[in-house]
């Protein structure tokens, strides 16, 4: 069914999770196929995350410049999820197929996870490392209010905020019933208050709610997922990741560790 191009595209879809979930042997070659199928990509590079393939990466890396946003976050996902990929993904950040700024921060974490000295290394040389005290973030909450307040408070172009927000926060966070389930659904939020604001958006790691805290999932099979915790009760944990829900069967964990800092980056 899932090679059959006649069969329609939601029968192709639940065939295709169906054999991630059964780990199929043959899977790896057929998904690396539909990399090339817009319809079926970004569900094949999430499910080609499932196996430890040594063609998966150079295939993916292959197809990333041609990406839109949402599939390079789902491709940067699976590369960041094995040591292997992991290697091969920071080759090509050294090489310049992959840029630098295309790794956002919660990547970057997945990447960390590991725990592998080299990949810290180069992720401190190509990304840089995060050592903000509190005093430090206070003065540049003080420097963008500041800033802000003597513009006398009128966005100067509000078309260019939506695009902004759409590209940058709405992967997780939903606004009038749009967007993503990561973050808390901001429609009711105190968004009129700049303190707020500010606070959220530069240190977001001051406040976090036990529901949105980061938690790392380290598979038997070496995989490395980073998300927020949505359900565990029962033989499955479901973890929310900027990609989409990963349910995995708990016989295949070897670890959870619930991290002390937020999803959203700072």
């Amino acid at each position: 069914v899932l090679v059959d191009s006649n069969a329609t595209l939601s029968d192709r879809r639940e065939a295709l999770a169906a054999l991630v979930m059964a780990r199929d042997a043959k899977l790896p070659e057929v998904l690396r196929g539909l990399l090339q199928n817009a319809a079926l990509r970004r569900e094949a590079l999430r499910g080609l995350g499932a196996f430890e393939d040594p063609k998966t990466p150079p295939a993916i890396l292959g197809v990333f410049a041609k990406l839109n946003t949402e599939g390079k976050r789902d491709a940067l996902t699976t590369l960041a999820s094995r040591v292997s990929f992991a290697n091969a993904l920071m080759a090509a950040v050294v090489r310049g197929t992959v840029k630098a700024n295309e790794l956002a921060a919660d990547i970057v974490r997945q990447l960390r996870a590991h725990g592998v000295k080299e990949i810290n290394v180069q992720l401190d040389e190509v990304w840089g490392v995060s050592r903000s005290s509190p005093a430090e973030k206070l003065a540049e909450i003080a420097k963008y209010k500041k800033m802000l307040e003597a513009k006398g408070g009128q966005p100067e172009n509000l078309p260019r905020g939506r695009a902004l927000y759409q590209r940058t926060c709405a992967q997780c966070h939903k606004l009038y019933g749009k967007g993503g389930e990561i973050g808390p659904d901001i429609t009711g939020s105190n968004r009129n208050n700049l303190d707020y604001l500010l606070q959220n958006i530069i240190d977001p790691n001051a406040d976090i709610p036990n529901d949105y805290r980061t938690t790392i999932v380290r598979l038997k099979d070496k995989r490395v997922l980073v998300g927020v915790i949505r359900q565990s009760e029962g033989q499955s944990v479901t973890l929310a990741t900027v990609t989409g829900s990963v349910t995995v069967a708990k016989s295949d964990v070897a670890a959870i560790a619930p991290q002390n800092f937020s999803m959203m980056p700072e």
